[in-house]
């Protein structure tokens, strides 16, 4: 039987952390399903690269639903871990900081107080003492989320996608095995190029034509261009991202594991954090999140053009920042590498069907704060794809909220 004659149960496009986590939850129900990645694995082109991501659950009352989505992504999470045997979860308090926002900071309190999360507000001098790397004066208000953590991004990946990396890697089975071993398959190197919808979706690619009756899409930064191709036109803006290390300044007493949490600044929207791919370092960088208009937008496919006028912005500020806040790192970056966010104006994610064909689904613009929920992401992208009842109420994040054209095909 050749590729054109077969029909799978479930296609994923866009091997990513959103396509690897759906494919793994399809498998698992037993669903015979093709994962297809248009890049070679693995590559550093989307949004799931890196070493390091933050979990947080501080969000603003408006979006306290993930809060509770986060904390169950989290227990999926450390399922994946325990199954692997891959360290993939790190604890790490989660700091929220504000002078002139300080309401925000007092809305995401109110988020986690709801969730029953354990939670505390402290000024800039009671943040020092509990963290020593951070200065901020009185007037700043934190708030501290203890349970936060950092996932291990890169190893995350590598325990949800299929059999593409080598197992021997790891001392126990891990969940690329599970995929295969229960009917899952992935290809890389294959860009989708057209898709007919019908019962039978057909989808033309670089490397030949596949058939599903089922299909999930989701394409981190290229989500725009293959929507458009099946008459969806959702608001998405393309960020390129300047993610800037800053090593620890030579004799400084601090430890950048205890003593630096992950933190973000509702203020300027600059986030930071140790890294965990490069030593004695933290990751800083702007947030981008929800549509600012702070930053460059790009096609993915050309994300680096015309970098280097935001890259000189973004150093001369976050240059500043570092030293009044953060004094006992170099204000200059020792490593420069860049991520793409794919934004919504709300910031919120897009999960929904198809209007006219129920058997496509379409997960994307993350925002920026996606990789985290990626467990629960995969499960709801199933459960819809599936007609199944959803785990949580898909209501907010679906397209029909932004003013949309949609070609019927």
């Amino acid at each position: 039987m050749t590729d054109a004659d077969e029909v799978w149960g479930c296609i994923v496009v866009g091997g990513g952390v959103m396509g690897s986590a759906t494919a793994l939850q399809l498998v698992e129900r037993g669903v015979r399903t093709l994962l297809l990645e248009q890049f070679t694995l693995p590559h550093t082109r989307g949004s799931s690269v890196g070493g390091t991501r933050v979990i947080r659950r501080a969000y603003r009352e408006q979006l306290a639903y993930m809060a509770d989505i986060v904390t169950e992504s989290i227990s999926m999470w450390e399922q994946l871990q325990d199954k692997t045997g891959v360290k993939l979860i790190v604890p790490k308090p989660f700091v929220v900081v504000a002078d002139r926002t300080v309401e925000g900071v007092r809305s995401k309190a109110r988020t986690l107080q709801t969730a029953g999360l354990p939670h505390r507000l402290a000024g800039g001098p009671a943040l020092r003492a509990d963290f020593p790397a951070l200065h901020y004066p009185v007037g700043f208000t934190g708030l501290v989320d203890e349970k936060g953590a950092q996932i291990r991004a890169d190893k995350a990946i590598k325990c949800l996608q299929p059999e593409v990396f080598i197992i021997c890697f790891y001392r126990s089975l891990c969940s690329q095995e599970v995929f295969s071993q229960k009917g899952g398959v992935i290809r890389d190197g294959v860009k989708v190029e057209t898709i007919t919808p019908g019962d039978v979706i057909t989808l033309s690619t670089s490397r030949g034509t596949y058939r599903t009756r089922r299909l999930v899409l989701t394409c981190g930064p290229w989500a725009g261009d293959v929507l458009a191709g099946v008459g969806l036109h959702p608001p998405l803006q393309v960020m390129p991202i300047n993610l800037l290390y800053m090593r620890k300044s030579q004799g400084e007493p601090i430890s950048v594991r205890d003593d630096f949490p992950c933190l973000f600044d509702d203020d300027s929207e600059v986030g930071a954090f140790p890294s965990l791919e490069h030593p004695d370092t933290i990751k800083i960088s702007f947030s981008q999140q929800g549509g600012t208009d702070r930053g460059h937008t790009a096609h993915p496919d050309r994300r680096d053009a015309d970098m280097a006028a935001q890259l000189a912005a973004d150093q001369a500020f976050l240059k500043d920042y570092v030293s009044k806040h953060f004094p006992d790192f170099e204000n200059q970056p020792c490593v420069v590498e860049r991520c793409m966010y794919t934004n919504t104006p709300d910031g919120n994610f897009i999960l929904d069907r198809y209007p006219s064909h129920s058997n496509i689904v379409f997960g994307t613009g993350f925002s920026g704060h996606g990789f985290m929920a990626a467990p629960v992401v995969g499960q709801l992208l199933c459960q819809m794809v599936l007609d199944l009842p959803t785990s949580y109420d898909v209501t907010p994040f679906r397209l029909s909220r932004f003013p949309r054209k949609t070609s019927s095909l």
